[in-house]
């Protein structure tokens, strides 16, 4: 398959500090991608590259053959990229499907003059926004939470509702900081099988996780980032036995 997103030679100072140092890689759009390391090894920070909240130093990003490189996040969620971050950002004050319709906005074609006048095909199209937005709850198994306040729900339903703020974009990439931190063991699998579940509807996903066994039994494919460099990329039962992964997450026995 081809390649949704490619990045070359990426690298990010913040005050002549090193958080990525010459990082490549790329994604299929097919795949669920893992991203993992030791604590400060600059995965969110690539993260944070990869979907416009950062500019590299260093390198370029290349979403679906198109350089995004320096472009903000209203630009890369136009293109077809969404993510959630390891600490929830719902809208407590809103409800679950408020939420949801935040997410849609890019896809409602409708203008400033038809909303303020409450035409036809402003009407229309908040019911066709509604109606996806429910379709995706109703997928997520939360559809009878629409009207809840989402400050309400437990951090399990928060985390889906984030999820589902990232669908209602229509993406073809979603990138998902942590999805499973906070979780029980029961809640893990869950997500386990709802990720795949949303691979299986079309877009590709990038995930960075803590959770090792989460990740070694969701991804096709894995990089292993360590003091912002790439340690090693590949097959979860490559990553596994690799004598420098293992170095690097358990430390180097002494002589």
């Amino acid at each position: 398959m081809a390649d949704i997103l490619r990045i070359d030679g990426i690298s990010k100072d913040f005050y002549g500090l090193k958080a990525l140092t010459d990082v490549s890689l790329e994604v299929k759009d097919d795949e669920i991608f893992g991203i993992i390391g030791p604590n400060g090894a600059g995965k969110t920070t690539l993260f944070n590259v990869i979907s416009g909240f950062d500019s590299p130093t260093a390198g370029k990003v290349h979403f679906h053959n198109k350089e995004m490189t320096g472009k903000g996040i209203t630009d890369y969620s136009i293109a077809g990229m969404a993510r959630t971050f390891q600490n929830i950002r719902v809208f407590g004050e809103m409800t679950v499907l408020e939420n949801l319709m935040v997410g849609m906005h890019n896809s409602i074609k409708t203008g400033l003059l038809g909303i303020a006048l409450g035409t036809r095909k402003e009407k229309q199209a908040e019911k066709d926004a509604v109606a996806g937005c429910m379709e995706i709850l109703e997928y997520l198994k939360i559809g009878y939470l629409a009207n809840e306040y989402a400050a309400n729900l437990s951090y399990g339903y928060q985390r889906k509702v984030e999820i589902g703020r990232a669908l209602a974009s229509f993406p073809q990439l979603i990138l998902l900081d942590e999805p499973s931190a906070g979780m029980n063991e029961q809640e893990t699998m869950e997500l386990m099988e709802l990720i795949r579940g949303i691979r299986d509807r079309g877009p590709a996903i990038i995930v960075i996780e803590h959770n090792i066994k989460f990740i070694m039994n969701l991804c096709h494919r894995i990089a292993v980032l360590n003091f912002g460099a790439l340690l090693s990329m590949g097959l979860p039962a490559e990553i596994r036995n690799n004598p420098q992964v293992i170095e690097a997450y358990l430390g180097k026995e002494e002589d």
